[in-house]
Parts: structure tokens; sequence; C-alpha cells
């Protein structure tokens, strides 16, 4: 914990420095004086020096708990943090030794009536006590009107915050209450996290108690909507723009796999610790009669382990035990007598059979163990943010009941903090930073290790199946607007954590602990090719470092719209009435019309559908093969780009999209014929009534003066005997010799090609498709 005002210095160098400080001793003493100062006089310089500044709690005001100003380690220079709805005019501040004076302009002011600086100012008073004086300047930093604060009241008599904060095994507890957004509850707090426990800035899993017995856990509803008894508080050290575990958290949850969070700015005992991102602790939806599991690195780990059979832990090669790559239980689910319902072995059971199913390249059994939807979206967060926790790290997954049919489910999405576009060194994983920066190129496939033939990643072992990866695509293409929207997410959580987050930089600072601000300007601009090209901010700005989040998000989702997205078919079926009278159907789009492919189906019930031969252009005309109405529809498909994948090559994704039917009324059949008298269309033009009837193994067609239609050269004619035309599919055929050149004429020669009619709609009309052209009727002589 940061000090308040420091025990500070000696007596004599109080006597030999303060005059040339930003403090002094009072105006009436003189060296003589200061020299001979007794031991009451040093106690009064120490009391000006060890006096502690707060303000108390202001319900008036808006402020729910006391706050302490935060000193430097002189003891003149102090902070005092507030959140941001708190009105600052109403705010004085106390002290706690009732023996010094506090002044200012030659005004005295009594305890908790010393006026607070507005927002962004400074306020300097004299602090008095016998011949000692030093001047207190304090500023006031106040955070963001949207982030509610957080304050924990904690009874160190029941464990002191030293001690939880030197525990590195996070066994040490804190107990008090937690007041938030009108919540007030007891608690009990601990640290948490591996990594980011070793910075200054502490994280923390809290837990909700139903009274201040610490007897029973209870549940708190600190997330609108959302009621848990665990809580973890995210530090977000590692991150300058304290935005990343936010917008990772945000997308997961839009695609279901996620948890809700919530920025909050965090007060314990009075004391600023800065701003936390608070989110349901990762396995608090442990099911009653399942599991939690996650793959991570730690071998220290309070939860039972085992190892993945064949998978390589990194670090073999420098410590025997290994440290990445094993699998941690995390929670196992409880029955209602809090008797656990499951073991750990068999759950390692059960796990090895996945995995087992997962390394079988040949078959596709891992899908009847891996829920697909889940791991897909988990691995489009993976390649999405490219985590510096590629791989065995962070990667969570619960199975929610013990029967065959309950698989194993990715999520929730858990530690983001170094990813989009940030990243630790990891040469241990095989990767290189451009390679983790960049925001192109697949980056699962990329995880592994020279000279290593063992896998080092359950989801690139799960991506080398092109089944799995089409399912990605899927998914993908059915989220698309959800990863767009990522950038934005970036600029809406900016507006509203931009007061906080400059408010924590003033006690933290930032740091550049992450490759994205040790790598040069112009080397880190020359990551990316083209539009995906990046142009970062090298920076102690913090807007800047959400620019850089964001062109990261924006560039990055770009680089996977163009290589996964496969544009679902928009569209609809019309129908036109041709010129010679059939009815034409035609599927027009108005998206995904690149690349597209065509399948026309047909119900007679509306139902059953069955596929058209040779009707797969985007025109279908319906023939005469059935009775009644008929309904068409047309399947659309449109093939998106393709997905590489380690082991099986390239695989390609399609969107298809069914558009909806459309009713066309089918004439009639031979049966109907026999006593149909019919309109002949030519060419958009009725030319009267025929009559059909069978003839010579076919059907004559007739009209009211006694002619018979007959197919001459490329004419049709009307002769005075019968012609057979063959019904074929409710179509009728004709061949006629066909003299194509005038040589061929000249000796009679030809080629037979086929004259069409089809009928339609109480009529019948020259086919479109027609060998011979028909454009009138003509008389011919027998």
């Amino acid at each position: 914990m940061k000090k308040t005002i420091s025990v500070l210095l000696l007596l004599c160098l109080f006597v030999s420095l303060f005059s040339g400080m930003a403090f002094a001793v009072d105006e009436t003493a003189d060296a003589q004086v200061a020299a001979a100062v007794d031991d009451t006089q040093e106690s009064d310089v120490k009391s000006v020096f060890n006096s502690r500044f707060y303000v108390e709690e202001n319900a008036d005001a808006g402020l729910k708990s006391k706050v302490v100003v935060l000193f430097d380690l002189i003891g003149t220079n102090g902070t005092l943090y507030l959140p941001g709805k708190v009105d600052v005019s109403k705010l004085c501040f106390s002290w706690d030794d009732t023996g010094i004076t506090v002044s200012k302009n030659g005004v005295a002011y009594e305890n908790g009536t010393a006026p607070v600086a507005p927002a962004g100012e400074s306020v300097t008073y004299k602090v008095t006590k016998g011949l000692a004086a030093a001047y207190v300047k304090v500023k006031t930093v106040q955070g963001s009107a949207d982030v509610e604060p957080m304050f924990l009241e904690l009874d160190e008599s029941l464990g002191t915050i030293d001690a939880m904060n030197g525990d590195k095994i996070h066994e040490t507890s804190c107990y008090g209450k937690v007041l938030f957004d009108g919540i007030d509850k007891p608690i009990s707090i601990k640290g948490r996290g591996n990594s980011t426990w070793s910075a200054e800035k502490k994280p923390y899993n809290i837990t909700i108690y139903k009274k201040d017995d610490y007897a029973k856990k209870g549940n708190a509803e600190l997330i609108p909507g959302v009621e848990a008894k665990k809580w973890s508080l995210l530090a977000n050290h590692l991150d300058n723009s304290l935005m990343r575990n936010k917008i990772a958290m945000d997308l997961a949850n839009e695609l279901g796999i996620g948890l809700p969070s919530r920025f909050v700015d965090l007060w314990m005992n009075g004391e600023y610790l800065g701003s936390y991102l608070m989110t349901p602790k990762n396995d608090y939806k442990a099911p009653d009669d399942g599991y939690v599991l996650e793959n991570d690195n730690y071998l220290d780990s309070e939860d039972p382990q085992f190892l993945i059979p064949g998978m390589y832990e990194i670090g073999k090669p420098i410590n025997d035990d290994g440290y990445y790559n094993r699998m941690t239980v995390k929670d196992i689910g409880e029955d209602e007598n809090d008797n656990p319902v499951t073991d750990v072995a068999a759950i390692e059971a059960h796990f090895d059979e996945a995995w087992a199913a997962v390394e079988d390249f040949s078959s596709e059994n891992y899908q009847n163990y891996f829920d697909m939807d889940s791991w897909a979206k988990m691995f489009l967060m993976y390649e999405v943010s490219k985590t510096y926790d590629c791989f065995a790290g962070s990667l969570l997954m619960h199975r929610d009941g013990l029967t065959d049919s309950d698989k194993l489910i990715a999520g929730p999405a858990w530690d983001y903090d170094v990813s989009f576009g940030r990243t630790l060194h990891k040469f241990l994983v095989g990767i290189a930073e451009p390679v983790q920066l960049n925001a192109e190129g697949w980056y699962n496939d990329s995880i592994g290790l020279i000279a290593v033939d063992e896998p080092v990643s359950l989801l690139q072992e799960l991506g080398k199946h092109a089944s799995f990866m089409q399912h990605v695509a899927k998914v993908y293409s059915e989220n698309k607007a959800v990863f767009e929207d990522i950038a934005s997410n970036v600029t809406r959580q900016q507006e509203i954590l931009r007061g906080s987050a400059l408010m924590n930089n003033v006690l933290w600072g930032t740091h550049h602990l992450c490759a994205e601000y040790l790598i040069a300007p112009n080397t880190m601009r020359m990551l990316g090719t083209g539009k995906y090209a990046l142009n970062y901010q090298v920076t102690v700005n913090w807007d800047a470092y959400v620019a850089n989040l964001r062109e990261f998000a924006a560039k990055r989702v770009m680089w996977l719209s163009d290589h996964l997205y496969a544009e679902a078919p928009v569209g609809s079926i019309v129908k036109k009435t041709m010129p010679d009278g059939s009815a034409q159907l035609e599927a027009v789009l108005s998206a995904g019309n690149t690349c597209n492919t065509y399948q026309w189906q047909r119900s007679d019930d509306g139902d059953t559908w069955t596929n058209i031969g040779l009707a797969t252009t985007a025109k279908y005309t319906p023939k005469a093969d059935a009775v009644g109405d008929v309904q068409y529809r047309c399947v659309v498909t449109n093939a998106g780009a393709d997905i590489t994948t380690v082991h099986g090559g390239t695989v390609s994704n399609y969107a298809t999209t069914i558009l909806a039917p459309e009713t066309v009324d089918v004439q009639m059949t031979e049966t109907e014929l026999e006593a149909g008298t019919l309109t002949l269309v030519l060419n958009g033009t009725d030319v009267g009534a025929y009559t059909f009837a069978e003839y010579n193994g076919g059907w004559s067609i007739r009209n009211a003066d006694g002619k018979y239609l007959k197919p001459v050269g490329k004419v049709l004619a009307l002769t005075d005997q019968p012609f057979a035309w063959e019904l074929q599919d409710g179509v009728f055929v004709s061949h006629p010799t066909v003299a194509v050149t005038m040589l061929g004429k000249l000796f009679t020669l030809g080629r037979t090609r086929p004259i069409y009619l089809n009928v339609v709609a109480g009529g019948v009309a020259v086919s479109a498709n027609a060998g011979a052209a028909a454009t009138f009727l003509k008389p011919v002589a027998e």
C-alpha cells in the first residue's frame, strides 16, 4: 500500500535542510532556536510530517466512504483521488492529529473545515505545531462520472493488508465489507494472479458473505442482472490502455462464451488503488453436476492437475518438471449436500478420450466430445486478439453434465491484458514478436517450437481438422458484425473510462514492459502490408495507447473478414411472364452475388424438396411436369476465402441461403389433353384455339379450320394431314430436318433439330429454347 504523509526526516535534517525545500521552520524561529530543539520540539516535527489528511464520508457530496490523501516520500506534496460523481465543492480536509494547526493566508481552519481544491487544481496549507511548520500542497484528481467507485473497508484486526499483499500463493485473506452502487455486504478478499501479482498494483478476488460472521457465502449483484458469490478485480497493470480485457470480454460475451464486466475505481481503507475491471470469478458458473478445467502453466496451483497425453510441456529444457500445458481442475460441481458428484480421476479419463479423438485426424469423432460452436468462437478469440497466452495459458472450458451427450464447452474467455497488438517476449513458444504484433496472418497455426514433434496447443490441434476450420468460418460469417464492432467499442469504452484512466496514471504512471513500446516507431509501422499496415504511435499518452489498440483491432478484423467471411446471399425469387407466355423464375440477389452457385428445387407439398436436374443457373423455366400448384425455391451458395490449416492444407468456407419459395401453376398431363382445347401463343400473340388428340403414338394439334400444326424447316406450318408430336415430360417435341446452308438446301441436306412446345397457362407456346425459330404460321399444300 502507498504511504500517506511519511515519517520523514530526523530533526537534524529538518534544521539543516528545511530552509531550502518546500517546507520551512516557522519565520519566528532562528537557527539557534532550531539547534536547541528539545525532545518536545522533535515530537512536534514528527507530528507535522506524520499527520494524515483525509476527506470524511459525505452523503451530501456523494462520497460514500472516507478517502485518504496520498503523499510523496517527502510528505509535502499529496494527491486526493475522488470518484467522478462527487461534488468536490462540498468537501473539506480532516486530519488525525488534533494538535496541529492548518492555515492558509493567515486564516486557520478547524479540523474538517479546510476546503478541498477543485478537480485538476491544488491547494497549499501551512501545517504548524510548536516551532515546526511545513507547507503541504494537495492536488485534487477526479475520475469518470460513468465509473462507479468501490470502497473496501477492511478490519485489519482480522488480517492485515500488508500480510495479504505479501502472500505470493494467495492464502492470506482480509475481512470487512464492500460499499458499491448501493450494496453494503460483508466480504473476504485475497490476492489473485500469477505474473500480474508481481506488479505493484495488485489484482484481487473477493467473496461475498451473508453476514459479518463470514460463516456462509452469499450472492451480490455487483453488475446489473448478474449475481455471484465470487468476484475478480483485474488490475490491468500490464496494459497501458487499461481496456484490453474489457474489449475482449465484451466480444466474448456477445459471442456467448464470455463474462460480464464493469470498470470500477477502487479504494481500500480509504486509499485509492486505481482503475480495475470487475467480473465474476471465471469459474462462477460451474454447474452442480459438471466441472471447470483450465489449460494453464503454473505448477503451484492449489487445485488438482493432470498432464495431457503426448502434449509437449514447454519449459522441459529448463525445468525437468515442465511448466506449460497442464490441465487444472478449477472447480467440481456440488450437490445440495456440498458433496462432489464426480472426481478428478473420472474427469481426467474423459478428457483423455476427448484428446485422443482430436489427435485422430482420420475421424470426425472429436465432435462427440467438443461443442463445435463454443470452440470455434474461442479459436476466433485467440485469432482476433493474438493473445500472449496463445496456448496453455488461461484456456478455460467446462462440462455441464456427465452424460455422453455432455460435451466440453469452451469458455469463459479469460486474460487478455497482453493482446490486441501488445505482447511480452515469448521466445519459448516459437513465435516471433512481429507475428504477434502484426494484424495479418493465421495466429494459431504459427504456434510451434523448433525440433519439437509433440503437439503444443489444444486449439491448434482442433484447427488441423478441416471440418473444424469450416465451422470456424461459418461462425465468423454469422458473427461478422460483432467482430467488426470491436474498434467502435474501443471508442465507446474510451469515453467511459478516460477520466478514471488519467486518474489511475497519476498514481501508477505508465510503463514499457511490453514490446509494443520497445520497438521503434518506424519498425512498428513496417508491420503489415497495404491496407493492413499498422500506424502505431510510440508514446506515453493514454489516448494514444487507446488509438494503438483501436488501430490493431480495426486492421486485424479487416484481415479476418477478408480471409474468413463468406457473404450470405440476400435476395428473392422473381417470377416473369415471357413473351411466349411461359413463366420464368429468377433468383435476384442484392448481396452475395460473387462466385455464387445455384440449385433449384421443387416441392408438391411445401415440405419435401427435391433438386431439379440441370437447374443450376440463376434463371429457371418450370416445365409442365405436374398437376396443380407447385412450389419452387432456389438454394444459393457463396464461396468465401480459403482457410489454411496446418494439417489439412486449405479448406473453403461457404454461406448458403435458401430463397423463399415461389408458387407456379403447372399445367396439364397427357390425360387432361384428351379433351383439351387450348390457345396457341406465338411470340406472345394469341393465334387461336387448338384441339389436342391422340395420333400415331403421339398427339395432333388442330385448329378450328381443321388444319394441323406441323414443323416445316424453321417454321411452324398448318397442314391438312395430321402430324404426331411427341409428349416428353409435359413438353411437345418434333424433330424436323433443317437445312443450315445454301448448299444444303440445294442438295436437300440438313440436320435434325428439335422444336419444343410448352404447355403453359391454358395454352401452348413455342419454347424459348426451341431448336427452330418459329416466327409465323404458313399454310402447307399437301
